[in-house]
């Protein structure tokens, strides 16, 4: 890989991070109104809590895009690519 194309996978990585941490926060949200439901119904608001989402698979993406990240960045180091500027 040349340092551009290093410094454009970052780039992909970066935006998929954006969107799969745009995700997690959205069940999160989706998840607590639907406990906060389910708190003031209590057993009558059970299939409340087969509706929340779970982050799992929205979590294993960004610990693989974090790695991801980390190689490239030690690729660039030892290639010694220049810093990306500021955008």
């Amino acid at each position: 890989m040349s340092c551009d194309d290093i410094a454009a996978e970052k780039r992909k990585i970066g935006d998929a991070l954006r969107a799969a941490n745009e995700a997690v926060e959205k069940n999160r949200t989706r998840n607590e109104i639907a406990m906060g439901i389910f708190s003031m119904g209590g057993l009558v608001a059970a299939p409340v809590l087969l509706a929340t989402d779970n982050n799992d698979s929205d979590e294993n993406e960004i610990a693989k895009l974090y790695e991801r990240k980390d190689t490239l960045t030690k690729l660039a180091s030892l290639k010694h690519c220049p810093a990306p500027s500021p955008s």
